[in-house]
């Protein structure tokens, strides 16, 4: 039971990978559209590491961490690609609070991966 809870969480993790891929073809440039296919492409790897943290309870803390990172890295992404569509979005304080957010969250999880290696 527990080799088919880790075969799951892989999956959703190679879901999320080859909705990214598959984007990366179907949107030539940057658009809100196809921001939002990134995002949900995001959003599955997200999970899928999130889920393997959960799987596999040798090193829980590394994919724990990779989720994080992984989460701060989408959040940063997907706000400069609708800043790019939409360059007024920047002005909006909740765009700049998110973003702000996205940046020290990533900072503060990659130096948590680089401690653990």
């Amino acid at each position: 039971m527990r080799m088919i809870d880790q075969l799951l969480a892989l999956g959703v993790l190679l879901i999320g990978i080859i909705h990214v891929w598959a984007g990366l073809g179907v949107f030539a440039r940057p658009s809100e559209d196809g921001t939002w296919f990134l995002a949900a492409g995001l959003l599955g790897i997200t999970a899928g590491f999130a889920n393997m943290a959960r799987a596999y309870d040798r090193e829980p803390h590394v994919f724990g961490v990779i989720a994080a990172v992984a989460g701060s890295a989408s959040v940063l992404l997907v706000g400069l690609l609708l800043a790019l569509t939409d360059p007024s979005m920047l002005r909006s304080p909740a765009s700049a609070t998110v973003l702000a957010l996205g940046a020290g969250s990533l900072f503060f999880g990659a130096r948590d991966l680089m401690q653990k290696r």
